[in-house]
C-alpha cells in the first residue's frame, strides 16, 4: 500500500521532534531507499527526508529559516512556557 502524507502536518510534527529523532529519520529512510531503489513509498520517504532535513537546517540557523517556521517555532515555545508555569 503506497503512502500518502499530508505535508503541512508533517512539517508542524517535525517541529515537536528532538535532533537526534530528525537524524534517525533521515539515515533510515535513506537505507530504505538505498536498499530498494523502487520502493513504492519512494516518494514519502523522500519526502521525510527532505523534511527532516530542512527542520535540521532551520534549528542550525533560524534567522534564515522561513517567516512561517519562525512564527509556528514561536508559538511552540509560548504554549510550552504556560504548560511548564
Amino acid at each position: 500500500m503506497t503512502k500518502v502524507m499530508n505535508h503541512s502536518e508533517y512539517q508542524a510534527k517535525l517541529m515537536t521532534r528532538d535532533f537526534h529523532s530528525l537524524e534517525y529519520t533521515v539515515k533510515d529512510c535513506t537505507a530504505v531507499l538505498e536498499a530498494w531503489r523502487d520502493h513504492p513509498n519512494h516518494g514519502y520517504y523522500s519526502d521525510e527526508i527532505h523534511y527532516c532535513l530542512a527542520e535540521i537546517r532551520y534549528r542550525k540557523d533560524p534567522k534564515n529559516a522561513p517567516l512561517w517556521w519562525r512564527k509556528a517555532i514561536k508559538k511552540l515555545m509560548t504554549e510550552s512556557v504556560r504548560e511548564e508555569a
